[in-house]
């Protein structure tokens, strides 16, 4: 098959998957309906048996969700060849990463092998870790320099050290967030032309927001320094690289931050107090401008990665209002949790 014809297969591929992303009313409808009807809708009937604990079925649901968006991956990547392939396979890697957190969490807690198994991802044999061969480690050391003979090689190399030198589970874990997304942001740069500049869009939106949530709170959350902030974060290829990363760690509130941002993102945040507040509102515009590129890119790669984290987005608004409906929590906070409702709304429910 052509390179043409390769394109013009996801082109239509991805076009047709985008019929089930959630628009503002489908996202608006959803607490009004009870579990019975949701998981007839979305597939979760075998997951939302009511005679398991909620923390079961909670579990059972996002892993079911989990695997709906890597089956929709492995659509998506057949027809797919090159940089294009490996770097949508790179970015599946983050749900393995979820286990390999698990298995620290596990280690460093002394559970039991059966109890750190309970609470893995199912992942596609391609980007899975050798669980077994991990449970049986002794410590979370050895677990790493195993992980050091694996495809997530680089993520395991820095993570060791990090935890060598501090020992400090926190450090470990921003240690494998930051070099994972490093990692992206290098096979974003080695893609060629029409799909170099889109992806830099579209990789550059999730980077900008996370690089933003970080400062918040590594600064002022967590009381790191400027420079143990900046350290842990992966500079984007949009809005925040180096440089404003560079200035934003060493600003001494979260209003400073915000009026320092580039435009539109300034403006954007601009009355925000909170780091609830400016997630919610990064959350918005993060999606509006991943649409964006879904239905307007000429890359077909960037088109099928846009979709892929919108798909992503829409699925952990639908577990959002599940788990809250098996935790019994009202529609108020439901709606919150999706960023339709107001923080007003959700304080006179938690009053009553």
């Amino acid at each position: 098959m052509s390179s043409s014809r390769h394109n013009t297969y996801l082109h239509t591929r991805v076009s047709i998957l985008a019929a089930r992303l959630l628009n503002h009313d489908d996202l608006a409808k959803l607490p009004q309906l009870d579990l019975e009807r949701i998981g007839a809708l979305y597939g979760l009937e075998p997951v939302l048996d009511d005679t398991l604990p909620a923390s079961t079925r909670n579990h059972a649901v996002e892993r079911a969700l989990i695997r709906t968006l890597l089956s929709e991956l492995s659509v998506l990547i057949r027809p797919m060849q090159g940089e294009g392939r490996e770097l949508l396979l790179y970015w599946a890697r983050k749900f393995e990463l979820y286990n390999l957190k698990a298995l620290i969490r596990g280690k460093l807690s002394a559970m039991p092998e059966q109890e750190i198994s309970d609470n893995l991802y199912e992942v596609p044999d391609a980007l899975a870790l050798p669980h077994q061969a991990l449970l049986r480690t002794e410590s979370v050391l050895e677990l790493l320099r195993r992980l050091e003979q694996s495809p997530y090689r680089a993520i395991a190399r820095q993570a060791r050290h990090v935890y060598e030198e501090r020992h400090e589970p926190f450090a470990l874990e921003a240690t494998v967030d930051q070099q994972y997304y490093a990692g992206l942001v290098k096979r974003v740069r080695e893609m060629q032309g029409t799909d170099l500049k889109e992806m830099q869009q579209v990789v550059g939106i999730t980077l900008d927001q996370l690089n933003l949530l970080w400062v918040l709170r590594y600064r002022f959350s967590y009381g790191l320094s400027a420079s143990e902030t900046y350290y842990q974060l992966a500079p984007s290829v949009r809005k925040l690289h180096r440089g404003e990363l560079l200035k934003l760690v060493n600003l001494s509130s979260l209003e400073k931050v915000i009026s320092s941002l580039p435009p539109p993102l300034d403006s954007l945040l601009e009355s925000a107090a909170t780091t609830v507040e400016v997630e919610r509102r990064m959350d918005t515009y993060s999606a509006r401008e991943t649409r964006k590129i879904l239905l307007h890119s000429p890359s077909s790669v960037a088109r099928a990665f846009a979709y892929l984290i919108l798909r992503e987005m829409d699925l952990r608004k639908l577990f959002a209002v599940v788990q809250g409906k098996v935790l019994g929590l009202n529609n108020d906070l439901q709606m919150y949790a999706l960023g339709l409702g107001d923080e007003e709304s959700v304080m006179g429910a938690a009053r009553v």
